[in-house]
C-alpha cells in the first residue's frame, strides 16, 4: 500500500517539466579513462608509461612452447622452449619513467639444450605532459640499453654423456631510441604505435635495425582489455656475421593477441599468442647464428601476473 500511494504521488515525466524539476539521470556511460587507467603496459614493445609519480607496474611472465618432431620437416627431434620474465615501469614524475626486463629462458632440442639471459633497461619521456594533443592520450620518447647472453649449453651424446659448456662469447648489445603515441579514437578503442632505432653489436659484427609496430587495443569493460598487435623489423647486416655468410638485408613480420584482466586491487593476469617468422630474429639476434634459424618461424604462448602500486 505505501509503494502504491508512493508511485501515485510521484510526478510524470510532463509533470516533472511543469514544476522545474530534472527527470531522473541516465546511467553514466563507459568510462574510457578508468579503461585505461588499469591496464598495464609491460609487454616486449612497450607503448604506454605509468603517468602518477611514483607508480610502479610489476609483472611475472611465464611462455613455452612444445613441438614434437613430426612438425618441423627434416629436423628429427622433439624441442621444447620455457622463459620466465619480470618486467618492470616506474614513474619518477608525469613526465618521465623508468623501466626494465629481466629473463631466463631454455632452448632443449634433444641433443642440446641453451641457457639464455635478456637484460633491458630504458628511460621514457612524455613529451605532451606540457602540451595536450587532440586524440592523444599518452606518448613516448625512449632510450634505452639491451644485453642478450647465451651463457650456457649442455650438450647430449648418443652414449648418454652429458658435456656442460659455459660460454663467455656469444651475446649481443642494442642501443636504441625509439617514439610513439596512443591515440583513442572511440571511447573503447584506441590505437597505439611506436618506431624505433636500433644499433647492434652481435659478437665482432654490427647490425642496423628499424622497427615499427602498432597495436589495437579494446576496452570492453574496464577491468577486460583485448589487443591485437603487429611487429615489423627491417634488418641490414654486415656481408659476414659470426663467421657465416648470412642474407645482408631481412624482414621479420611478429604478430600476437592478448587478453588482460585487472582487478579493484590492483592485480590481474594476462594471456598472450605470439607467431614469429623467424626464430627471435630481429626481439634477439644473438640467435642469428645461422641462416636455418633465420628462415625458421616460431610460436609461443604465455602467460603471467600484472601489479600496480
Amino acid at each position: 500500500m505505501v509503494v502504491l500511494l508512493a508511485l501515485g504521488l510521484a510526478p510524470s515525466h510532463a509533470q516533472a517539466s511543469e514544476t522545474g524539476a530534472k527527470p531522473n539521470p541516465q546511467a553514466p556511460p563507459h568510462d574510457a579513462s578508468a579503461a585505461a587507467s588499469r591496464f598495464i603496459d609491460l609487454g616486449t614493445v612497450r607503448y604506454l608509461n605509468p603517468a602518477k609519480p611514483k607508480e610502479l607496474w610489476l609483472g611475472l611472465d611465464i611462455g613455452g612452447v612444445y613441438m614434437p618432431d613430426n612438425v618441423i620437416a627434416n629436423f628429427g627431434r622433439d624441442i621444447w622452449t620455457a622463459r620466465a620474465a619480470f618486467p618492470w615501469a616506474l614513474a619518477l614524475t608525469p613526465w618521465l619513467s623508468v623501466g626494465g626486463r629481466h629473463e631466463l629462458a631454455w632452448y632443449d632440442a634433444e641433443n642440446i639444450r641453451a641457457q639464455y639471459s635478456n637484460q633491458e633497461v630504458s628511460i621514457a619521456l612524455t613529451p605532451t605532459s606540457w602540451r595536450a594533443l587532440p586524440g592523444v592520450t599518452q606518448d613516448r620518447l625512449e632510450f634505452g640499453f639491451e644485453a642478450h647472453d647465451m651463457f650456457k649449453t649442455t650438450l647430449f651424446g648418443d652414449d648418454g654423456l652429458r658435456q656442460v659448456l659455459h660460454l663467455g662469447g656469444i651475446f649481443d648489445r642494442v642501443l636504441y631510441m625509439g617514439y610513439g603515441m596512443s591515440h583513442r579514437v572511440r571511447p573503447k578503442l584506441s590505437i597505439d604505435w611506436n618506431t624505433q632505432g636500433r644499433f647492434v653489436w652481435l659478437f665482432i659484427n654490427t647490425q642496423k635495425q628499424l622497427r615499427t609496430s602498432a597495436r589495437l587495443r579494446w576496452n570492453p569493460r574496464p577491468a577486460h582489455t583485448v589487443s591485437i598487435e603487429s611487429v615489423g623489423f627491417l634488418i641490414f647486416r654486415e656481408k659476414v656475421q659470426a663467421g657465416n655468410l648470412l642474407p645482408r638485408a631481412g624482414i621479420i613480420g611478429q604478430f600476437a593477441a592478448q587478453y588482460d584482466w585487472m582487478s579493484r586491487r590492483k592485480v590481474g593476469l594476462f594471456a598472450r599468442a605470439w607467431f614469429s617468422t623467424s626464430f627471435l630474429s630481429g626481439t634477439s639476434p644473438v640467435f642469428e647464428i645461422r641462416e636455418e634459424a633465420i628462415n625458421q618461424p616460431y610460436g609461443e604462448l604465455s602467460m603471467g601476473l600484472r601489479a600496480r602500486w
